[in-house]
């Protein structure tokens, strides 16, 4: 086995020195581009630094840095405020901890008040919002009941008002 082992080393020594040797690997010509990635901000500042004058460089980069702060603090503050709206909605979901379909959810109490003040409907068709990723089967359900009754509700109390508008108008002229 030592042999073997011997016999492996020193060939795989004879590999690497042929790959080595100047047959195989050689420099690199003057006309190569070696290209080394960089910030790109620093690539901005270099190219407005031969472009411009000194001057007007250096302002141009004083502008470049306050509005890639302001930038970066824009970003920071619409992440904050998407988390805190993450947040609040995961507080107001469920009606239940122990609910995992969403038979309790949120969806179904504006399903049921909906029968005492319709507006409830409109408002459970729509809200809370990615129902079927957080809700599960039900919630989802109840979220389509609601829509479909708020649609039924709108079609009827819209013939109503057309019907009750016509009734008006045809009384008052005769």
């Amino acid at each position: 086995m030592n042999d073997n082992k011997k016999q492996v080393s020193e060939w795989s020594l004879e590999l690497t020195e042929r790959l080595m040797s100047n047959k195989h690997i050689r420099p690199l010509p003057s006309s190569a581009i070696i290209v080394h990635s960089e910030n790109k901000d620093e690539q901005f500042k270099k190219y407005i630094e031969r472009q411009f004058t000194l001057n007007d460089a250096e302002i141009l980069k004083n502008q470049l840095n306050e509005t890639s702060k302001e930038v970066q603090q824009e970003k920071q503050q619409q992440q904050q405020q998407e988390e805190y709206e993450e947040k609040e909605e995961e507080k107001i979901w469920w009606l239940s901890k122990d609910d995992q379909d969403g038979f309790y959810s949120i969806c179904a109490l504006f399903f049921l008040f909906g029968f005492l003040f319709p507006p409830f409907w409109w408002i459970g068709s729509v809200w809370p919002k990615h129902v079927a990723e957080r809700g599960g089967k039900m919630a989802v359900r109840w979220q389509k009941l609601n829509r479909i009754m708020s649609i039924g509700f709108s079609s009827i109390l819209l013939i109503l008002i057309i019907i009750f508008v016509v009734l008006y108008t045809t009384t008052t002229t005769i």
